[in-house]
């Protein structure tokens, strides 16, 4: 699926509009076949290890969900680099690209995500 083809999405919003938070984003994407793994990949879904296959697309879409329009790749790896010191994600040394989630079992859980939704807005394309 191209970010073209993002026309007003059936999917309903967040639960709390808006304050998604990037790494369940990010495990929403790869958990369907829209945008995994055109966009993003797992690598090691076991060990929580994936890959941005389209950091441009990806950032599309992060600022789409939060109504960012100018979102890019840059400004979305600040947060990721975040998540570093929280113990969410890690940067995988000598493949560019590629991360894991420090606590796999906890955050790669379909259950963590069940009641989140990715949001589109036609404005946003």
């Amino acid at each position: 699926m191209t970010l073209s083809a993002f026309r007003r999405s059936e999917r309903p919003l967040d639960k709390l509009q808006g304050s998604m938070s990037l790494w369940r984003f990010l495990l929403l994407l790869l958990n369907d076949n829209n945008f995994c793994p055109r966009y993003i990949k797992w690598l090691d879904q076991r060990e929580g290890v994936f890959k941005l296959m389209d950091t441009k697309g990806v950032a599309k879409l992060w600022g789409m969900q939060k109504n960012i329009p100018d979102m890019n790749y840059d400004t979305m790896s600040r947060s990721l680099r975040y998540y570093y010191k929280r113990g969410i994600l890690t940067k995988v040394r000598g493949q560019m690209k590629v991360y894991k989630f420090q606590d796999p079992v906890k955050f790669t859980s379909l259950k963590e995500t069940q009641d989140c939704h990715i949001r589109i807005e036609e404005s946003a394309i």
